[in-house]
């Protein structure tokens, strides 16, 4: 899990740098020509990292709910981790 966060971490920078996209393609998109929920949420999470609101609504709504919960997942998570390995 490390290593995806990271991996998407160096991404996002180069992204938002204009060096290179290392973001893979929708392979739903790739095999059955038509979007799936998902599509667009890598765009939407660039435009969110980038402050432009309406555009990452654009590219795919579903942001608004996918990032406060992954927040509130790793919020949850890390107590848990904390609770149960106490120095």
């Amino acid at each position: 899990m490390s290593g995806v966060a990271i991996y998407l971490a160096i991404a996002t920078l180069l992204y938002k740098l204009d060096v290179v996209n290392l973001f893979p393609p929708c392979l739903w998109l790739t095999f059955f020509d038509f979007k799936c929920p998902g599509c667009g949420l890598t765009h939407a999470f660039l435009y969110l990292v980038k402050l432009d609101v309406q555009r990452a609504y654009e590219a795919n709504g579903l942001i608004f709910i996918v990032v406060p919960a992954g927040i509130l997942f790793l919020v949850r998570d890390y107590r848990m981790f904390l609770s149960r390995n106490k120095v």
